[in-house]
């Protein structure tokens, strides 16, 4: 085939404009297919991370402690004594600031999800400061705490 047979074949193939849609019909493309199935995909990856978060058990026990008035004992006690169910929390929400910073993740269902357990870290002292202190690696939710009124 030489070049001049090969791209009128490849102009047939994507169109005139190079838009991948022939004789202007869209519905060559499937385009309508794609965005649909990108968010089924996602509310199903969205719904899942949500139920991890509720059924893990080591994750509700610290829920529940944290879901209390401000500076109580207890929660100041989770602090001091920085066991694996709570850093494993708040790194469940580091990860979280990846999943929105990558875009996996939009503000609004960050904010859906996990908004009133983001306001429950934010409102006891302890929790803040040792989220705020560098040395911790918290600076996504440091920074995402910090964006909350």
């Amino acid at each position: 085939m030489d070049q001049v047979e090969s791209l009128t074949r490849n102009n047939s193939l994507l169109g005139a404009n190079g838009s991948g849609y022939r004789n202007n019909d869209r519905r060559d493309f499937g385009s309508l297919r794609l965005p649909k199935e990108f968010r089924l995909e996602r509310a199903r990856w969205a719904s899942e991370l949500y139920r991890d978060y509720y059924a893990q058990d080591k994750l509700k026990a610290i829920r529940d402690k944290l879901d209390c008035s401000a500076n109580s004992d207890e929660v100041n006690q989770l602090v001091i004594d920085q066991n694996s169910e709570f850093t494993d929390y708040l790194n469940f929400f580091e990860y979280i600031v990846f999943l929105k910073n990558s875009r996996q993740l939009q503000d609004s269902e960050v904010e859906l999800m996990f908004g009133y357990y983001l306001d429950c870290l934010k409102r006891h002292a302890a929790v803040r400061e040792y989220i705020l202190d560098p040395k911790n690696g918290y600076e996504g939710l440091a920074k995402l705490i910090g964006q909350r009124k």
